[in-house]
């Protein structure tokens, strides 16, 4: 198995993007780097044609809606525990092909309190907003507004579905411990896991990125890309271990990984 050779990879990546010196660098330059992590992402998942997807945390379902297109006639889950988020765009979502559900991802299924911010560090949000999350924000002069929330668990979804390929996309804001043990049957049909995670805390009580990539690791998912979304919190692509040995794969993982580092040089020249 080529453990090593991610490992040496993501070493490389963490270099570069953890360094002091860059935590000021631009978003709009980071985004480079995300947008060609997601075209490894979407590469790799042709090699491996998943047989399902489910998005937790899924917003307008751009993921979703990609996948759907991308393979057609799989089934295409795309969670969302904000009312708000979830009335605005579910409309439009139902004609897609989409599965639209207005519920948080959780250990158990029931309700939960959701915290959507109103304003973060003293910056108002959007009424529309991407963020929402199980805790509270963690940041000082922050306002959220607590919303009691359908709780499902990912293993509820897929026990029906026969599925062996799942691909997981999590944007669950602090929470992605919480989706994972409530995904410990559904780990096991997944081959493709994309999320996202904070390496200082954002969130009350969140559980950060080292304990959720050793998670993943004990659950035989191997992490081989990841950006630099912004100096506290990045995107981490993890593989089943089965199919790291993949030579295809590998050669994708590799080609990200310098594309990276040459975009993310090259936005942090003087």
């Amino acid at each position: 198995m080529n453990s090593d050779f991610f490992s040496s990879l993501m070493s490389r990546l963490s270099d570069e993007f953890d360094a002091p010196e860059t935590r000021g660098k631009p978003l709009q330059e980071r985004a480079k780097v995300t947008a060609a992590l997601e075209i490894a992402l979407q590469d790799i998942l042709d090699i491996v044609k998943p047989d399902l997807v489910i998005e937790v945390g899924a917003f307008e379902a751009d993921f979703s809606q990609k996948m759907i297109k991308r393979f057609p006639g799989i089934e295409v889950v795309a969670l969302e525990a904000n009312p708000r988020v979830y009335s605005h765009f579910a409309e439009t979502i139902s004609k897609t092909g989409v599965r639209y559900i207005n519920a948080a991802a959780d250990t158990e299924a029931g309700t939960v309190s959701f915290y959507v911010p109103e304003v973060i560090a003293g910056n108002k949000m959007p009424a529309i907003g991407r963020m929402g999350s199980l805790h509270e924000v963690g940041l000082r002069d922050s306002q959220v507004t607590m919303l009691d929330v359908k709780a499902v668990k990912l293993d509820d979804i897929t026990r029906e579905l026969n599925s062996t390929k799942a691909c997981l996309w999590i944007d669950a804001e602090g929470a992605v411990d919480r989706v994972l043990i409530g995904a410990k049957e559904s780990l096991k049909k997944t081959g493709v896991i994309y999320c996202e995670i904070e390496s200082s805390p954002v969130w009350k009580e969140q559980t950060l990125a080292g304990s959720i990539l050793d998670m993943l690791q004990n659950h035989g998912f191997i992490p081989i890309a990841r950006d630099c979304q912004k100096w506290f919190q990045y995107n981490v692509l993890c593989l089943r271990s089965d199919l790291v040995d993949n030579p295809a794969i590998q050669t994708i993982a590799y080609n990200y990984c310098t594309r990276a580092l040459e975009l993310f040089k090259a936005s942090t020249k003087d």
